[in-house]
């Protein structure tokens, strides 16, 4: 299954799935819950901005940094 048409974004998002986090389709991005549930990131499915997958990797850190892991 192909989650982004990023490859860094949608590696990203196979790797995290692979640890137990959930993904959702929504309307026009997905949804990636951790497992402790709580927050979620927004994952884009065709990202038009180069600093696309930088935000996603920001956001992946401030998730982890919130829930105590790092």
């Amino acid at each position: 299954m192909r989650y982004s048409k990023c490859k860094e974004i949608d590696a990203a998002v196979k790797n995290r799935i692979r640890q137990g986090w959930t993904f959702a389709w929504g309307e026009k991005h997905g949804c990636l819950r951790p497992p402790e549930g709580g927050a979620r990131i927004t994952v884009p499915k065709s990202p038009s901005d180069w600093r696309a997958n930088l935000n996603f990797q920001r956001d992946l850190r401030h998730l982890a940094n919130r829930m105590g892991k790092q």
